[in-house]
């Protein structure tokens, strides 16, 4: 070629070799007209004879042609353009037969790669659910500039909300530094316990730590924090990954564990009871014997989550600020908003905002979690505001399944970040879904404590990260790394409330974080345009009914396009389900618990629980009714090893009578 055109999608084949040629046939072995898609096959004096020993591939590929000579098959479809030139449209072996069709890809995709909106695309097949469709993938040529404000001129709404006396006058600092020497105490106690069949001094691996203590798997990464946060307080010593305890400590009496926590939080509405229960019964919870969520959420109630996340001195203070901010975002916007909130939980935060914004400017608000305990809750307590969506939803699934790219004005996730898989990846996820301009607004605890070591941290969600963060051993951010990151990842403005420099006494900020003011994503009726410019081209049949707009290809080491990275469409199976009756009376109770426990009108008793819609939080629930109403306790271990009815009764018969209370 001698010049490469702007408008051109891709580099077309060009004009053959002196003394080769290049023709674009049909399957009659006829040259194709202008434009029309074919073989390629090469001929001329270059042309081989056959491959080596392989009568079968010379055969399949090599051909002698009445008119043009001896010609070898590509293997590539392309079309002969006017110019005199051959555009490659990729290989023939991507084609695929749908409901009696036979379909090349790759023409779809040129197709698509015409328009001008779209600036490169991929043509998949999905069968989720029995059944082949095509699933179109697309990079957006658009970069619409809008107008937006700075963060700025928002966040001065923060000055209004007076900082509670207590934080003010350093009471939560006091409170903290007491619970944090107790939980330093407690961690010191347990390592030393789980060691104490050795001659101390001891030294010892992580990995030596794990094998010795019957620690569950799971809780790794809070078993190394342990051992960072020991060396950094000076009560062991860590060289090349070996740590070192110099004297045996005992344990903490539960006494004095009991005393120093209520009179610390005495005047305080922190949740004394999930404190307690956490530190006391830390060994159990650590072995998976015991369960932290049945002390956060004691008999399916959310006393102890509320006092926790809700009314604590400084929740309560960095949630009125979120919602004062998000009052002052939405008074600035000109059109009305949309917001989703992830990990939603028990609406602390939620409620705070509800109670400030009212219905100001707000088109929908969409509640998100897990778990649909937390829904269903919703669904009662938010009933007065007719904007509100409630949906389930995890930040570690992709995104693209569930909401489209640039849907949200502002994406809400009050302490629920940190609970990512890859920060990065969800960073860029809620990146997507925002509008140009938009906001997102985090509140996240901001230091690792030793109290969180062994209360908040035995929680799920800070033990799945696997990211930057398994290198640093800690699950949470400070402000200024929060900040940092959302920058390098996709937003032009970052910054924390109350400003990291100057309030050294909140151990809980708020973030926000604003997107540039570019669309990149099309919108409903580009897609339109898009489809409507391939149907010009190609018969209904090659048009996929669904597109995923991404801002990248994922590509695997070779620099294709990995097709097994592509994100797929929501497409629930439809599954007839098979109904086993109860056959005991057991069975029929433990069926009629899980029915209420679900909301659906049957259970089958060989049915997971985690299938038919249960959750963690739901599983707690249940087994608390278990125990109301028929006398007997199943650990969250005992249930997680098989959780149908048929096998809970076996587990319910197998407990000894002593046991039932």
């Amino acid at each position: 070629m001698q010049e490469i055109r702007p408008s051109w999608k891709s580099i077309p084949y060009g004009y053959p070799l002196a003394n080769q040629k290049i023709y674009v046939l049909g399957t009659d072995m006829r040259l194709c007209p202008f434009d029309v898609t074919g073989m390629i096959w090469i001929g001329g004096a270059g042309t081989a004879d056959g491959y080596l020993n392989r009568s079968d591939l010379t055969d399949a590929a090599f051909v002698d042609h009445p008119v043009y000579g001896r010609l070898y098959q590509t293997g590539d479809l392309g079309i002969f353009r006017r110019e005199g030139y051959v555009d490659i449209l990729g290989r023939a072996d991507f084609q695929v037969k749908i409901n009696g069709f036979r379909i090349e890809l790759e023409e779809i995709r040129s197709a698509a790669e015409e328009s001008p909106l779209v600036a490169r695309a991929e043509i998949t097949v999905d069968e989720t659910g029995g059944r082949k469709r095509l699933l179109g993938y697309l990079l957006p040529d658009k970069h619409e500039i809008t107008e937006t404000m700075p963060l700025s001129l928002i966040t001065d709404a923060a000055d209004t909300i007076e900082i509670p006396d207590e934080i003010a006058a350093g009471k939560f600092r006091s409170i903290m530094e007491r619970l944090n020497l107790l939980a330093l105490d407690v961690i010191e106690s347990n390592l030393c316990r789980y060691l104490s069949a050795q001659t101390f001094p001891v030294s010892f691996t992580l990995p030596d730590l794990m094998r010795l203590s019957g620690v569950k798997p799971r809780y790794d990464k809070l078993m190394r924090e342990w051992l960072i946060l020991m060396t950094e307080h000076g009560r062991i010593r860590c060289a090349d990954g070996v740590y070192t305890l110099e004297t045996y400590k005992p344990p903490v009496p539960d006494g004095e564990i009991r005393q120093v926590i209520r009179e610390a939080v005495e005047g305080t509405a922190m949740s004394v009871g999930y404190l307690e229960n956490c530190i006391l019964h830390l060994p159990e919870l650590l072995s998976g014997d015991d369960h932290v969520l049945k002390y956060l959420f004691k008999d399916g109630s959310e006393q102890n989550a509320n006092l926790f996340y809700r009314r604590s001195l400084l929740s309560g203070y960095i949630n009125a600020v979120a919602a004062e901010t998000m009052k002052a975002f939405l008074m600035q916007r000109r059109t009305p908003c949309s917001i989703l909130e992830l990990g939603a939980g028990i609406g602390g935060t939620t409620e705070s905002v509800l109670k400030q914004i009212g219905s100001l400017n707000v088109e929908r608000y969409v509640f998100t979690d897990i778990s649909r305990y937390f829904t269903d809750s919703a669904m009662e307590k938010y009933r007065a505001y007719p904007f509100m969506e409630y949906r389930l939803f995890n930040i570690n699934d992709d995104y693209r399944s569930s909401f489209k790219p640039e849907s949200f004005d502002v994406i809400l996730a009050a302490n629920v970040l940190h609970d990512a898989i890859s920060l990065p990846q969800t960073i860029k996820a809620a990146e997507s879904m925002l509008r140009p301009g938009g906001i997102l607004v985090l509140t996240e605890l901001t230091a690792n404590h030793p109290i969180a070591a062994v209360t908040i941290k035995l929680t799920e969600g800070f033990q799945d990260y696997d990211d930057f963060r398994v290198k640093d051993g800690k699950a949470l951010l400070t402000p200024s790394q929060w900040c940092k990151l959302l920058k390098e990842y996709g937003f032009t403005e970052a910054m924390s409330l109350p400003d990291d420099g100057k309030n050294t006494m909140f151990d809980e900020h708020l973030i926000l974080a604003k997107k540039e003011d570019i669309s990149r994503y099309l919108d409903d009726a580009e897609l339109c345009a898009v489809e409507k410019h391939i149907s010009e081209k190609l018969p209904e049949y090659m048009i996929p009914r669904d597109w995923i707009q991404l801002a990248e290809l994922p590509l695997n080491a070779n620099g294709k396009v990995s097709t097994k990275k592509l994100p797929r469409p929501f497409a629930p199976e439809e599954t007839e389900r098979v109904i086993r009756k109860p056959e005991t009376e057991l069975q029929a109770s433990l069926c009629e618990i899980w029915s209420r426990v679900l909301g659906i009108a049957e259970v089958s008793i060989d049915e997971s629980f985690f299938h038919i819609g249960g959750d963690s939080v739901l599983m707690l629930k249940m087994l608390g009714e278990v125990r109301k109403q028929l006398g007997i306790t199943v650990t969250y271990e005992q249930f997680l090893e098989q959780p149908t009815v048929q096998s809970l009764e076996q587990i319910l018969q197998r407990i000894p009578v002593a046991d039932k209370s």
